[in-house]
């Protein structure tokens, strides 16, 4: 089932949305004590097509993964993992003189903290998600080493 632009940008929209929102929650360091959330933790829709040999064409090739959990929102984060230690150059040698490393970005997420507090002698069906900071790995680079001169 193909998917509009329009849809995937509206999921964009609200996971944006969600994460503004729990980070205008958090106020001199204290959380606000309640939040209703409805969430639809579908997996991300491609939308769109990348030229599927972009990764393979890049000095410092990658591979696109999609991570899961559970206990965050969003449930779903599409994220690269870099394939090579050197670059690559355009004869397809692998250059080890050269450094591919990951360019990585801290996103805000809402992580689970657990169920609401007891009401008389039932448990709340509330659940609570603290935000919360994860890093992740959005592309590869290849840059030059770092030498350090060593002296005696």
């Amino acid at each position: 089932m193909a998917t509009t632009q329009g849809s995937h940008t509206s999921q964009i929209f609200k996971t944006v949305l969600v994460l503004a929102l729990a980070h205008m929650l958090l106020v001199d360091g204290v959380y606000a004590e309640k939040i209703r959330l409805t969430v639809n933790n579908a997996p991300p829709r491609q939308s769109y097509q990348i030229s599927k040999s972009l990764n393979d064409r890049s000095l410092s090739p990658w591979e696109s993964i999609t991570t899961s959990d559970i206990n965050r929102i969003p449930k779903f984060i599409s994220e690269v993992r870099c394939l090579k230690q050197g670059c690559i150059w355009p004869n397809g040698l692998e250059d080890q003189g050269l450094a591919s490393v990951p360019i990585q970005l801290e996103v805000l997420v809402l992580k689970r903290s657990g169920r609401g507090q007891r009401k008389g002698k039932r448990r709340s069906s509330t659940i609570l998600y603290k935000p919360s900071y994860q890093v992740i790995t959005v592309g590869c680079t290849c840059v030059r080493p770092i030498v350090t001169e060593m002296t005696d």
